[in-house]
Parts: structure tokens; C-alpha cells; sequence
């Protein structure tokens, strides 16, 4: 999962890619410490799927951007458009089953 430096790099990212996902977190949220590395892990499985993580205390302005009012949550992109968003302190196994679903569509 790539740490975001900058938003423009997402920007970039999602015009460019045909899928992506992105997990927006902040360290103050308990459900985000204990989501994002279980996310990560599961984001390896789904190579046609990079993740991106931004953290909102450096990037206070993608909320906004992104329309992410509540953390953790994670926005599937395809095509430069959301497909699926999962919000607050969202379950793990309804990802997979979501991203084993989203690419298989990818593939076929």
C-alpha cells in the first residue's frame, strides 16, 4: 500500500488507473489503527487492485476532496469512479467477499 505524500497524488492516480483502492485513516481513531494494517494485508491478495493510504492529520483537505467524513473508510475506484465505499469501523470479511467480487469482474 503506497503512503500518500501529497493529494494531487491520488488525483494522478485514479485518472490513471483502471482500479484502485484507498484507505483513509487518522491515528487518534481506534478503529483505524486496528483496521489499517488488517486492510493492507488483505489488499496483497488483489494485485489488480493497489491501495493507496492517506492519513487525515496530514491531509486534512482530502476529507472534502474525497467526501470522507468518518474513518476508517475505504473507497474501491474503477475507471476514475467510486464502485464500492465502506465506511466507519467497517467488516473485514464483507471487504474481501466485495474486492474477491469486484475483481473477478475485472478479469472477466
Amino acid at each position: 500500500m503506497t503512503e500518500i505524500q501529497q493529494v494531487s497524488e491520488l488525483e494522478q492516480a485514479i485518472s490513471t488507473q483502471q482500479a484502485l483502492a484507498i484507505l483513509f485513516t487518522r491515528q487518534d481513531s481506534p478503529e483505524s489503527v486496528d483496521l489499517a494494517p488488517r486492510v493492507r494485508r488483505l489488499l496483497r491478495r488483489f494485485p489488480s487492485v493497489p491501495g493507496y493510504h492517506v492519513r487525515m492529520e496530514r491531509h486534512p483537505t482530502a476529507a472534502s476532496e474525497f467526501l470522507v467524513y468518518e474513518v476508517p473508510t475505504i473507497i474501491v475506484y474503477y475507471r476514475g469512479t467510486p464502485a464500492f465505499k465502506h465506511v466507519g469501523g467497517f467488516y473485514l470479511p464483507d471487504l474481501r467477499t466485495e474486492l474477491q467480487e469486484f475483481t473477478a469482474r475485472l478479469r472477466g
